[in-house]
């Protein structure tokens, strides 16, 4: 199926990330934790901007959504346009670049799903969206009028996190909730606590999906004398993984 505007290849992503999110407000409803079309918040790592598309895309299909949280680490490009206006991939020679960071599916210097937000807030005006890419090209940058950025406010509200923020958020859950988490997850996390407060004055409840296992990342927890029960027989089986030898079918 070919549709203006849209890889091909990316629909079936969408399709499926889109289903999370109405499957996570239902599952709120079912435990009745929340009452139907009562507004929640979702919070999402971003990037690549996969998720937070995805979830715009339910937000225009009714779905309760009050904002969408773009939660950055130290790659913040996303989280500075949001301040700024300014969309500015950061540079080093010449190149986009990132930092290395311990939530590496975030380390991310140009987002390649973002356009597609900018050409649905600019109402499909693809020569507007064109010249701001030109200007991309040409100075590494480019700026949103105010009306056009007054739109994606309306939706959007971002953060940034730095390693030991992720790190407390870490210790935070298995501290209060039992419950482990990986350094992608931590980076949602770490807006909700920082704002808890004003979140209890907009008595807004917020959803955030984990991103990946936390024994992915034990080796890096344990650098940091964080130790997540059972990791080490996930290692053990992704060694045993590696040096197994395929039989042919």
């Amino acid at each position: 199926v070919a549709v203006t505007g849209v890889q091909t290849c990316a629909l079936p992503i969408f399709l499926a990330q889109i289903v999370y999110y109405f499957r996570a407000y239902t599952e709120l409803l079912k435990n009745a934790q929340i009452k139907n079309w009562r507004e929640v918040i979702f919070s999402v790592p971003s990037g690549n901007f996969w998720d937070a598309l995805a979830w715009y895309y339910a937000k225009k299909m009714w779905l309760p959504i009050s904002k969408i949280l773009i939660a950055t680490n130290e790659n913040d490009m996303l989280h500075k346009f949001f301040e700024t206006w300014v969309y500015e991939p950061p540079k080093k020679d010449g190149k986009d670049f990132v930092q290395v960071t311990n939530s590496p599916s975030m380390d991310i210097a140009k987002s390649s799903n973002f356009e597609r937000m900018i050409f649905d807030v600019c109402e499909f005006d693809s020569e507007q969206v064109k010249w701001f890419y030109d200007e991309l090209a040409k100075t590494w940058k480019y700026t949103v009028p105010e009306n056009i950025l007054a739109k994606i406010k309306e939706t959007f509200i971002s953060s940034t996190s730095t390693w030991e923020e992720r790190l407390n958020a870490i210790k935070h859950f298995a501290n209060n909730f039992n419950h482990w988490i990986d350094p992608h997850t931590a980076a949602w996390v770490v807006p909700v606590l920082k704002w808890e407060y004003d979140l209890w004055i907009w008595k807004t409840p917020v959803i955030f999906l984990e991103t990946s296992h936390v024994a992915q990342f034990w080796a890096e927890l344990k650098k940091e004398w964080i130790v997540v029960p059972g990791t080490e027989e996930f290692d053990e089986t992704l060694n045993a993984m590696r040096q197994a030898n395929p039989r042919e079918w």
